[in-house]
């Protein structure tokens, strides 16, 4: 049997994306992480804007080399908008609609021959700082199966079209012009589970950017916000991954504070933490928030969870989680919001904006 190609294989979902977290930007401060804006945070490079782009109808009009560094456009490359949608951008492909009917033939994992391939290009450069950070680099959306290349190497692979993919670029990079290439098919396998009453577009329809983390980073931050039996206090649980590519994994602080909008600390603990190179930890905190104000439709109530590493005096990073505190339950075949039974109006709204 022959072997199927990426975009058909059902037995590969991905090649070298880092394992699904929480979408956290990193701050240098509190201070900015509380304000939450991520332009300000220097380990955050938006690499949205106008790309090169050349569109081929099958997969076999390869634009051979496109991904080298040396490679010179012809005028059969365009220009695109990332992100969106390349049906949308220019006379290269037209938005399809279907509602219960497959937009292609029905022969999983198999998708037509003429798949088109939408091939991207863009240069970021890198300052020196940056290359004694990890670097990830990270797609919020792209439109069905990618594979990414940095100054001519592939670094990865990725299907599920609304999912985050994200990549370890860390060995690819240098200082000054890089190279970023990207290849992307409009069907795949994973074209099957995404059949929905909705348009179809193709491309990389979400942002796209660089994460420039210290060695010694916050890898993720897992949240669950209850309230108590008697709806009254809140109850928060927090696993906090810290990993280390760094030599230096001892000597390191993990503060958790949990901040009201108006500036109070509700809550703060702090943590020792002793990791190894190359290796990570999980530090886990449970805590009751009394009289905790409580998340509701109506009452859309927030804290701001900040978790802050650090060496010492000095602050490696600060990672920022909204938190509401809210208890869902479904009881003799009712929804119940916060121990009050609720009714939903308006469920089942699908809308397109281009």
């Amino acid at each position: 049997m022959a072997v199927l190609p990426d975009w058909q294989n059902l037995d590969l979902h991905s090649i070298n994306r880092q394992p699904n977290r929480t979408t956290l930007i990193p701050y240098a401060c509190r201070q900015s992480a509380m304000a939450g804006e991520r332009g300000v945070s220097p380990f955050y490079k938006l690499l949205n804007g106008v790309w090169d782009f050349y569109f081929a109808p099958t997969p076999e009009e390869w634009a051979v080399g496109f991904e080298q560094e040396d490679y010179e456009l012809d005028d059969e490359w365009d220009v695109i908008n990332v992100p969106g949608n390349w049906q949308m951008e220019g006379d290269y492909d037209v938005p399809q609609y279907t509602n219960v009917a497959y937009p292609i033939p029905y022969d999983p994992p198999y998708v037509p021959d003429e798949n088109p391939v939408g091939f991207y290009r863009r240069i970021f450069t890198l300052p020196a700082s940056w290359m004694k950070r990890q670097l990830f680099l990270n797609f919020d959306g792209v439109n069905s199966a990618y594979y990414v290349y940095v100054n001519g190497k592939q670094v990865g692979f990725n299907k599920v079209t609304h999912m985050p993919g994200e990549f370890d670029i860390t060995p690819y990079v240098h200082e000054g012009e890089n190279t970023l290439a990207v290849k992307v098919f409009k069907w795949s396998d994973g074209t099957y589970l995404e059949d929905q009453d909705c348009w179809r577009f193709s491309g990389i329809f979400r942002d796209v950017y660089l994460l420039g983390v210290p060695r010694t980073h916050i890898r993720d931050v897992r949240v669950t916000s209850l309230l108590d039996a008697d709806y009254k206090d809140g109850v928060l649980d927090v696993e906090c991954d810290v990993f280390n590519y760094d030599k230096r994994g001892a000597g390191l602080t993990l503060n958790v504070a949990l901040m009201c909008d108006c500036g109070c600390t509700a809550l703060e603990k702090s943590f020792a933490v002793d990791v190894a190179a190359g290796a990570s930890a999980t530090i886990k905190l449970n805590e009751t928030v009394k009289d905790a104000r409580h998340w509701t439709a109506e009452t859309p109530n927030l804290y701001t969870l900040l978790c802050e590493l650090k060496r010492g005096d000095e602050v490696i990073e600060v990672q920022r989680v909204r938190v509401g505190f809210r208890t869902v339950e479904i009881k003799n075949q009712q929804l119940y919001v916060n121990g009050v039974s609720v009714k939903l109006k308006g469920v089942n709204r699908h809308d397109t904006h281009t």
